[in-house]
């Protein structure tokens, strides 16, 4: 099963910041972010154990 995260995900390059995002299928996710401006689509793939893995990102 995979969750997305699109969008409103921007941050200055050296300064991270921690966003709280949460997916359409109700995860929410703590993510530590130092991207662009970029619209960015983050993909979350939930493994059988129950656990949330980062399966790719893909800037666009």
């Amino acid at each position: 099963m995979n969750h997305y995260l699109a969008g409103g995900l921007a941050a200055v390059a050296d300064h991270p910041q921690v966003t709280f995002a949460r997916t359409a299928g109700g995860v929410t996710v703590r993510l530590r972010v130092a991207l662009s401006s970029r619209a960015h689509h983050i993909t979350l793939t939930k493994q059988e154990d129950g656990v949330y893995y980062q399966g790719g990102i893909t800037i666009r």
